[in-house]
């Protein structure tokens, strides 16, 4: 309590010196400096003021020496005892419960009401300078003092929630149990060694988001871990990526760089900004490997990439997916492969009737022949996914451009089973079968034989004569090489 009323007694005193400082712009590196509003409001008045030499200032009848020599802690230390005391009265219960006359309900209202008291002051604070001090009378590059009581605010929080999770967790010292926060444990010098006890207690307990969180507030950075808690992700991350890399990176900080990135990634998603949000994701997927709520944001990421990319099916299916591909970069995912399956058999089976038709009116063109290639593309794309239905599509796609490299559009069926089948054949350097096959097809066309299927059969006569030529080489080669070896064994018979 006397800390909360010092504090109250000196932001009177920066009121006063504000008002002696008034109506010239405040240049002061820190306006809620005492000695520093003095030496302006001084200079104002023509006064050369040097407050800072304290006992040795020769105006004995200054309205402000008192102010002057003051040895008072800034505001804001004073503040951050205010809120270190009251986290730890706020988690002893022997305190709320030692009140005469007092049942347990009014005792719990009794601690809601103080807290609340303290909150209450801090944002009235923050609201008086908003007031006295807006940002057009800061220097450039100052911070609002109304900024610092933000910060607190947050702080209190903080303070309130790690030493009530210290009391439950149980990490105790030989004087019985820690029960206060992460700024009256740095003022007794026990930061450390709660932090190490915490650390410990995580590692039998890894799933512990609570234990996580309490380590978060139990580290030099934990401004960072307020704001990820106050759920201000952006402004953790500029604080994040202040630091150097290496530390960054490190195993204390790369939680909360991947719970910034995660929370961010979440609030874009609820914003309708999916695709962009998976930058995050994937950021968030990086910095959370190995960790315990590494699948809890992949999970996160699915669940919100699958219904976007269904709404984007109908309008933009291009669009689908692009973002199913990008999302399945991060990681592997049945359910959104399984999708993005599908939305290549509906592309590659819309390509090809659309090429068909085309064809119809304007024959097999380049450009029909590019969306027949990029149809079939599709369906083969699908069938690597794992798609059945895809595997008889591509099956038809494939003896379409069959036809279509034959220069034919449309074919009986029974032409087309032989042409697959030769060029099948021809594939497996099975030429005698192959062969066959388009001879069967040309007997069957007549006169209606396209010349690239006659080109067809004539490459494949062709590829056969050097083969057997080449076997005949061979055949002529290895009885030669038998003579040899008689001729020089002796051994003719």
């Amino acid at each position: 309590m006397l800390w909360y009323w010092w504090a109250l007694h000196e932001e009177r005193r920066v009121d006063a010196l504000l008002e002696k400082a008034g109506g010239t712009k405040v240049m002061a590196a820190d306006p809620s400096s005492k000695r520093a509003l003095l030496r302006e409001g001084l200079l104002a008045e023509g006064v050369t003021c040097k407050p800072e030499d304290g006992a040795n200032c020769a105006m004995k009848d200054c309205a402000w020496r008192e102010d002057c020599l003051s040895s008072a802690p800034e505001l804001s230390h004073m503040w951050e005892r205010v809120v270190a005391c009251w986290g730890m009265l706020a988690a002893a219960p022997e305190f709320w419960k030692g009140f005469e006359g007092l049942t347990p309900d009014q005792s719990k209202e009794l601690k809601k009401t103080a807290m609340n008291t303290l909150r209450e002051s801090l944002l009235k604070q923050c609201r008086r300078w908003d007031e006295r001090l807006p940002k057009d009378q800061l220097r450039p590059g100052v911070a609002p003092p109304a900024d610092k009581y933000r910060r607190l605010d947050m702080m209190l929080t903080a303070e309130l929630e790690s030493a009530e999770t210290m009391l439950e967790v149980g990490v105790r010292t030989k004087r019985g149990p820690v029960a206060c926060g992460a700024l009256m444990l740095s003022a007794l010098g026990m930061e450390a060694m709660a932090r190490e006890r915490v650390a410990t207690v995580l590692q039998q307990r890894p799933a512990s988001k609570t234990l996580q969180r309490l380590l978060d507030l139990l580290s030099p950075h934990r401004h960072i871990a307020m704001l990820v808690n106050q759920n201000l992700p952006k402004e953790a991350l500029k604080e994040l990526l202040a630091l150097p890399e290496a530390v960054r990176e490190g195993p204390e900080l790369r939680p909360l760089m991947a719970r910034s990135l995660f929370m961010l990634a979440s609030q874009k998603s609820e914003m309708g900004e999916v695709k962009s949000a998976l930058t995050e994701w994937g950021g968030a997927i990086r910095c959370a490997h190995g960790l315990a709520f590494e699948q809890e944001i992949r999970k996160a990421m699915v669940d919100a990439v699958a219904p976007a990319a269904t709404a984007l099916e109908d309008s933009d299916r291009d669009g689908a997916i692009a973002l199913l591909k990008e999302a399945l970069e991060l990681g592997t995912d049945g359910k959104l492969q399984s999708q993005l399956a599908e939305n290549y058999v509906v592309r590659g089976i819309n390509t090809f009737n659309e090429a068909q038709q085309k064809a119809q009116r304007e024959g097999l063109t380049d450009a029909v022949m590019a969306m027949l290639e990029s149809g079939l593309a599709d369906l083969e794309e699908a069938v690597r996914l794992g798609s059945k239905r895809a595997v008889k599509q591509a099956e038809a796609a494939r003896g379409a451009m069959s036809y279509a490299r034959c220069g034919m559009a449309n074919a009986p069926k029974e032409i087309e089973e032989l042409l697959i089948r030769a060029r099948q054949a021809i594939k497996e350097k099975k030429l005698d079968a192959g062969i066959d096959c388009l001879r069967e097809a040309r007997r069957k066309l007549g006169r209606k034989t396209p010349e690239s299927v006659i080109q067809m059969l004539s490459g494949a006569l062709n590829a056969r004569g050097v083969q057997r030529a080449n076997q005949a080489g061979e055949e002529i080669q290895q009885r030669q090489g038998r003579l040899f070896d008689r001729a020089l064994t002796g051994n003719f018979f």
